[in-house]
């Protein structure tokens, strides 16, 4: 990209040809260099990206052509070529043989790079990428406790002498995300709806709500960009399960959708040698799937094994917005597929009390966090990777007034999960159900 500044139409720019390069940060995202050149008849700019990686390497190629200053000749096409008397002696390259062809017959210091080609995106910049992927990372996790803690309701609505239960789940937790920095995610999530049995099928409605808050960290070879992000989120959903008791065997799913609200700062983005505050504002929609398959072994009267797997998307739209330095920000939707394979183990220690314990291995093929800013690619954080996932609990139920041997319509469940691999943490819940 050139702009000339000056140009003769008759006659020629009088003086020694020479070469001026310098660097300007456009806002807090991008960085440019500009060239300042002249020929025979023009003073003019040459504009082109730069990057870390050039930076590096730009002074140290040419050493070779440029001993005699000559170079005019073969390296810049014809009679305008630049670069034949200015030749730096070897140590910084201006020696022709580098030079861009030519009318612009630019000497060599800087090869000019079309847009696209060397990403001049700021490193920092990574920060904004990784406060979206924190409000999917809050999403899919609200997707594991609607399917994990509110379809045992469904299935209990089916098996149970009770047609209809209402209940209301709360867990809280944090987790730490490794999405080549990092994002750490705390939030409490509330889950509540009705099941019923429907024609041997156990259905339900739900609606869905989760504040929380993540902090982002991007570690860089000058200082570390430290972010936070305000999540919220709330939506509706169905679950459906059906069991085949002579088989043992069961099928189960989700379907849910909302709005998420994701508000990222930093006071870490540096410009120009000085720290700048930037933030941005997310409001999109979500959606979600689920379906899993299991089968319920029946080890003896005290004893039972529930092993599972399971399937599980959830998109996050995307959206374009304005940084608060100026930028324009372009969001693409971001997508998490995963599947899930465990095993829960659960013991009958008295008539109303059920202790359990379960493994599982979990996988993101997605996740990422695809963003632009004035056309340029930022680069992305990503969920993709596996996890571990071990959980210890005990389900409670109040006994029949009518036979004591028998649950009552109250049931209440704690649990305790970890987490391991690239999603790190803990995370407790609570819930409870009135059946009737």
């Amino acid at each position: 990209d050139q702009l000339t500044l000056i140009k003769t139409l008759s006659g020629s720019v009088v003086g020694t040809p020479a070469t001026q390069t310098a660097e300007v940060n456009i806002g807090s995202t991008l960085r440019y260099g500009f060239n300042v050149l002249t020929d025979s008849q023009r003073l003019y700019l040459n504009v082109h990206s730069i990057n870390d990686e050039e930076e590096e390497s730009d002074t140290g190629d040419g050493g070779d052509t440029g001993d005699s200053g000559e170079g005019g000749d073969t390296g810049n096409g014809g009679d305008t070529g630049n670069g034949g008397d200015t030749g730096n002696g070897g140590d910084t390259g201006n020696g022709g043989d580098t030079g861009n062809g030519g009318d612009t017959g630019n000497g060599g210091d800087e090869t000019y790079t079309p847009p696209g080609q060397n990403n001049p995106v700021l490193p920092h910049s990574k920060a904004i990428s990784e406060g979206a992927v924190a409000g999917l990372a809050f999403l899919t996790s609200a997707g594991d406790l609607a399917i994990d803690k509110g379809m045992q309701y469904a299935r209990h609505a089916q098996t149970g002498k009770y047609g209809v239960a209402a209940f209301g789940v709360i867990e809280g937790g944090s987790s730490k995300y490794k999405t080549g920095s990092s994002v750490k995610v705390k939030g409490v999530s509330l889950l509540t709806g009705v099941t019923s049995n429907v024609e041997g099928i156990g259905l339900g409605g739900f609606l869905e709500w989760g504040n929380g808050n993540a902090d982002t960290e991007n570690p860089l070879s000058t200082h570390t960009v430290k972010g936070d992000d305000e999540l919220h989120y709330y939506g509706l959903g169905v679950l459906m399960h059906w069991d085949h008791p002579e088989d043992h065997y069961y099928v189960n799913g989700t379907v849910r959708f909302g709005r998420v609200e994701n508000k990222f700062s930093t006071d870490d983005f540096l410009v120009a040698g000085a720290m700048q505050h930037a933030g941005y504002e997310l409001k999109t929609l979500y959606f979600g799937f689920q379906a899993g398959v299991g089968y319920l072994w029946e080890i003896n009267d005290i004893g039972s094994l529930d092993v599972y797997g399971r399937f599980s998307w959830t998109r996050q739209n995307g959206d374009s917005v304005k940084l608060s330095t100026g930028e324009s920000l372009k969001f693409s939707a971001i997508n998490s597929e995963r599947i899930k394979l465990g095993a829960r183990y659960l013991w009958k220690a008295a008539t109303n009390i059920t202790p359990y314990a379960g493994v599982a291995w979990q996988h993101d093929f997605g996740g990422k966090a695809d963003v632009t800013t004035n056309g340029e690619k930022i680069e992305a954080a990503a969920l993709k990777g596996s996890s571990a996932v071990g959980e210890l609990g005990v389900t409670i139920n109040t006994k029949s007034d009518e036979n004591e041997t028998q649950p009552g319509p109250w049931k209440f469940d704690f649990a305790v999960t970890g987490y391991a691999g690239k999603r790190q943490g803990v995370a407790g819940s609570a819930r409870v159900t009135y059946q009737w």
